[in-house]
């Protein structure tokens, strides 16, 4: 499920003007908002200056995106629109220029940035190795897959081919198609070949319980090689059913 992020403005009701500007996370299709209405995790300074309008303040939605990126540059754009009130450029009690950490960043430092983060935009292929989707981040990829975050990274280092039947490259070694690439489901009961690359010695096993206990592998290991996500298991076992 993807992650949607916002950018929020809270009003002062009494003078009618923006006094802060901040994103938030809604996930699994929530609608809460729930960063933009909290109260506590607040400077202090927000807190007195809530408290000297009687919180008399509104809460404003205004951009919504499944981009990280865009919704950084967002909240950055809004807070040089409304000024910081600690530069004397605004009414805004935000303490940086936000976009993405809290450093004071040129216009060219944040563009660099953002450079960078592209560099770690992600393409999914399904094991037919045809592109699926493309995202700026990993974890958007894990969220629209259900692959956990350190699986798609060990296919983004090449240490395995696919997970679940999806495959992954960044997007600066994209390719319009991959070659297809068998998934299987293992059967933990299923008759197995070993075949041992380095010495060309082949066993047969009852199953994958009896694999794992003789060759001390683990049971996912072997189920990984199984599905096509590695080559080798422990670089040298190569496992098929019969």
């Amino acid at each position: 499920m993807k992650k949607m992020y916002y950018v929020y403005r809270h009003i002062d009701c009494v003078n009618n003007i923006p006094f802060y500007i901040g994103i938030g996370t809604n996930n699994n299709n929530s609608t809460s908002y729930k960063r933009s209405k909290d109260k506590n995790r607040r400077s202090q300074e927000w807190k007195d200056y809530v408290n000297s309008i009687d919180n008399n303040y509104n809460v404003e939605i205004l951009f919504e995106t499944n981009d990280y990126l865009l919704v950084n540059k967002k909240e950055r754009e809004f807070v040089k629109l409304y000024g910081r009130k600690d530069k004397n450029l605004g009414t805004l009690l935000n303490k940086d220029n936000a976009g993405k950490g809290k450093r004071e960043l040129s216009q060219n430092s944040f563009d660099s940035m953002i450079s960078k983060q592209k560099l770690k935009a992600v393409v999914v292929y399904n094991s037919l190795g045809e592109k699926i989707g493309e995202f700026n981040r990993t974890q958007a990829a894990s969220d629209f897959t259900n692959i956990p975050y350190l699986s798609i990274k060990q296919c983004l280092m090449k240490k395995h081919q696919q997970s679940k039947g999806f495959r992954f490259l960044y997007k600066k070694d994209e390719v319009s198609k991959l070659e297809p690439l068998e998934y299987k489901k293992f059967n933990r009961d299923t008759k197995l070949k070993c075949h041992n690359v380095l010495t060309g010695e082949v066993i047969i096993f009852p199953n994958m319980t009896t694999a794992g206990k003789t060759l001390n592998i683990p049971l996912g290991t072997i189920g990984n090689n199984l599905k096509g996500t590695t080559k080798l298991a422990k670089n040298k076992y190569k496992f098929n059913y019969i």
